[in-house]
């Protein structure tokens, strides 16, 4: 059912205020993605909850391509160790295709043979095998080279169990179209085999309110495919410079009512 993918990007701040939890017991949220700038204390809350956890390391490996891989691998892991008990998904980053002229292919094929490096590192590290490895979303923007990237890491999303994908529209017709609300066909025809986590999805247009949120967000949920495993809305909340994104009381009623 719809009401099983339905899930939201939570709050990029450390602690989560009573706000966010009446949001997230109003949004009957069966998914959750938790930062690890994040206290894990809120991971250990959403999984007693009920609520699958995927942690998401913030933007950090595009910003340094040249990290020793072994020594970024194992600092992940400590980094990751207090949530390991509420989770077992992690997205090691987020859109490296916006950084450092992403639509190069010399930059493409740098991150591709670094994360493959990372990813490689990152299974050494989990003794336990307790992590499963998500693609990170790439900026769908077709200006980026997203189909090249696609490609370009096609091992690297093979080594993958899940990959992830952002899905965002600024009106009715762009939420029916490639590459905007329909995102995600894309990552199901090059790797059909592999399941997808959309770790954020939205209305970005600055005037969309709770009128248009309210009607397209369970709308949209509801109309994914089976291959779409999860689908977390942007944002809970959190930082000012986000506060356009906000899940507001109504938009979570209204995907609280999915079934």
């Amino acid at each position: 059912m719809a009401v099983d993918k339905s899930g939201v990007y939570g709050a990029n701040v450390p602690l989560w205020s009573e706000e966010h939890w009446d949001l997230m017991a109003k949004g009957n949220f069966s998914w959750a993605v938790v930062r690890t700038d994040t206290v894990p204390d809120v991971a250990k809350h959403l999984h007693e909850m009920g609520i699958r956890v995927i942690m998401q390391l913030p933007d950090l490996f595009n910003h340094d391509p040249w990290h020793d891989p072994n020594s970024w691998a194992r600092e992940c892991h400590v980094v990751l160790a207090p949530f390991a008990p509420y989770s077992d998904l992690v997205c090691l980053d987020n859109e490296p295709n916006l950084y450092l002229d992403g639509s190069n292919w010399w930059w493409a094929g740098e991150y591709t043979r670094w994360f493959r490096a990372v990813a490689a590192s990152f299974r050494y590290w989990d003794k336990a095998c307790h992590w499963k490895l998500v693609f990170p979303a790439l900026c769908g923007n077709p200006k980026r080279n997203f189909d090249g990237w696609l490609k370009e890491n096609a091992e690297n999303i093979r080594e993958c169990e899940y990959t992830a994908v952002h899905c965002y529209w600024q009106n009715k017709e762009q939420l029916v179209q490639e590459p905007y609300g329909l995102g995600y066909l894309a990552y199901h025809r090059a790797y059909p085999d592999r399941p997808l986590l959309m770790l954020e999805y939205g209305n970005s247009a600055d005037w969309a309110g709770d009128k248009e949120k309210c009607a397209e967000y369970p709308a949209y949920v509801a109309s994914l495919p089976d291959y779409v495993k999860a689908a977390c809305a942007f944002i809970l909340g959190g930082t000012e410079d986000w506060k356009q994104f906000h899940l507001t009381i109504a938009q979570a009623d209204a995907l609280g009512r999915l079934s």
